[in-house]
């Protein structure tokens, strides 16, 4: 089971536990990840957001503020950082591929590789995200969907 354990800025600082992100300027909120009890890495962030994490076979993937991390349980490292133009909303996944939705864009990945497919932009913000048949519904905040073939 994979938690996300909120953290003093003491304790992030004294925690001798790899740092995905941390921007000292601008980290207002500090936290560690577990996965089966045992501390597997911390990070800072801006946001006061709930950063959102998943597990898919020995990768974390967390998002929270404009970051997307890809964290390896295996080797114990950071194996990926995505920079994100926009803030993370959530994850969504199908058989194939792993969807980063956020606020103007949805980025698609392979999850048998992790390897970027496709960047989809939007002008308008989005409100959600629907998986279809090889496509994807994206649902816009002025009422619009545009459904994007995958």
């Amino acid at each position: 089971m994979i938690k996300i354990i909120s953290l003093t800025k003491d304790d992030f600082y004294h925690k001798n536990i790899p740092s995905i992100f941390h921007d000292i300027e601008y980290a207002h909120h500090y936290y560690c990840v577990s996965c089966d009890e045992v501390v597997v890495f911390k990070f800072s962030m801006q946001s006061e957001i709930k950063p959102t994490v998943i597990k898919l076979g020995n990768i974390i993937i967390i998002g929270f503020d404009q970051v997307v991390a890809f964290f390896c349980l295996t080797n114990n490292e950071l194996i990926k950082s995505v920079e994100l133009s926009s803030f993370f909303y959530n994850f969504e996944f199908d058989e194939k591929y792993l969807f980063i939705v956020c606020e103007v864009e949805v980025i698609v990945f392979m999850k048998e590789t992790l390897d970027e497919y496709k960047h989809i932009d939007f002008v308008e913000y989005i409100d959600h995200v629907e998986l279809g048949q090889e496509k994807i519904s994206v649902y816009l905040m002025d009422g619009s969907i545009e459904d994007i073939s995958i």
